[in-house]
């Protein structure tokens, strides 16, 4: 047990490694954007965009969370022909599903943005949808194959670094600098990106290739497609939630208030830093410690990952309460008006630590119908607050709306588990007899 935690550990460190260089050229590719575009354009490429993270994660149909949990049960149960035919499906049911939402949101568009004012961008954004979806399903599969590492440069890495160069390249080409242009880099970024994780996930299918029946493939595209749907549901509404509030700022404000609310939630990510990175080591571990019905050890592991995000989150909170108009001024000088909601939304990000890794767990041990409910819960609290609160207090009020829905969402599943298997995922945890 000693030996495995030390694995654990090693495998979270490298994975943090990579996410920590990820998070920093996503820093300042998103200091560089938002200088260069200034709050209006950097608020219409971040209003665009998180309609275009919402159309990505539905079209991807769940199949980042299904192909993370069954491809590693199919790969230690020797099933390769099912693994196969699961990966098969994975792409057929995420180009059918991106087709349909492409004509969604052409059909809608005029109700979203104004569509003549911002064109280019809108068809920008029309082709990263369906590149975003397949790179979300090659993620799940390589998560499933325990190739965290390379999961993580394709996810955290791969699409900062590279859009840090071409926006660097752009801007010494042209002077002229707009939404579209960067949604353009992005694209460009994603497909790359894109690449990658087909070439990878064709090299480790290649390794157990089973010729598998095509009309198996295409019957197993209900099956599979069945089973995905709570995950698509949890997926599109936990997508939805955390864009809402740049949604409902872009209809309710100003896009200039999107703008400086974007650059806050991306300085405030940089806390949970250390959580996204356990979870993506710890959610395969979760999976066969709840199947082989190990609970003392999950509890254990359970402990580890809550330890380590609060104390991180605490540390990266307080440097950002502390230095946070500095950070802001980093962005420009327009930006600094966004301090009272940085510092509401620090708050909320060290709740969400301490409530433990109740997301990915929920995700992991087959909860995600349980996880949907309180999701949608959240959801219908969270519109709810930011409609009120929006008119009033800007985007102060969608940071105490954040902060409310953490605690509905978080703690409502940490009791979940503790009435329902007897886990503590919360801070608390540390009290508990080894």
């Amino acid at each position: 047990m000693k030996v495995r935690s030390v694995v654990f550990y090693r495998k979270a460190c490298g994975v943090l490694g990579l996410k920590v260089c990820g998070a920093m050229f996503a820093f300042f590719l998103q200091a560089m954007l938002a200088r260069k575009l200034g709050v209006e354009q950097y608020g219409v490429y971040s209003y665009l965009l998180s309609w275009v993270a919402i159309m990505a994660i539905t079209s991807s149909f769940g199949f980042e969370h299904v192909n993370s949990k069954n491809v590693a049960v199919l790969k230690v149960k020797n099933k390769n022909e099912r693994l196969v035919v699961l990966v098969f499906t994975s792409y057929i049911c995420v180009l059918f599903v991106s087709l349909v939402c492409l004509a969604l949101l052409t059909l809608f568009s005029n109700k979203l943005i104004n569509v003549d004012v911002y064109k280019s961008a809108f068809l920008a954004c029309l082709f990263l949808i369906p590149l975003q979806a397949f790179i979300h399903v090659n993620i799940g599969i390589l998560r499933g194959f325990k190739s965290q590492m390379l999961s993580v440069l394709l996810s955290d890495v791969g699409r900062p670094v590279l859009g840090c160069f071409l926006v660097y390249l752009i801007f010494q080409l042209f002077n002229d600098f707009s939404a579209a242009t960067a949604i353009r880099l992005m694209a460009c970024a994603s497909l790359v990106v894109l690449s990658v994780g087909f070439y990878s996930v064709y090299r480790y299918v290649k390794r157990i290739w089973v010729q598998p029946p095509w009309l198996k493939v295409f019957g197993s595209v209900i099956v599979w497609g069945k089973y995905a749907i709570p995950f698509v549901l949890y997926t599109g509404v936990t997508q939805v939630e955390r864009n809402i509030d740049i949604l409902m700022l872009g209809r309710l404000d100003s896009l200039e208030s999107v703008g400086i609310f974007s650059v806050v939630s991306r300085i405030t990510t940089l806390i949970l830093l250390i959580n996204v990175a356990l979870g993506t080591v710890a959610s395969p571990i979760f999976s066969e410690l709840k199947a082989t019905n190990k609970l003392n050890e999950l509890q254990l592991y359970i402990k580890y990952v809550v330890v380590a995000t609060t104390v991180i989150a605490i540390i990266i909170a307080g440097i950002c309460l502390k230095f946070g108009e500095t950070i802001l001024l980093f962005f420009g000088e327009e930006y600094i008006a966004g301090y009272a909601t940085l510092k509401i939304i620090c708050i909320a990000q060290v709740v969400k630590a301490v409530a433990g890794p109740v997301l990915v767990l929920s995700v992991a041990t087959g909860r995600q119908n349980v996880l949907l409910m309180f999701s949608v819960v959240t959801l219908v609290v969270h519109a709810l607050l930011n409609l009120v609160l929006i008119p009033i207090y800007g985007s102060i009020g969608c940071a105490y709306a954040i902060l409310i829905s953490i605690l509905v969402l978080s703690f409502g599943m940490a009791a979940h588990y503790h009435y329902k298997d007897g886990l503590n995922t919360t801070i608390l945890s540390v009290f508990l007899k080894k």
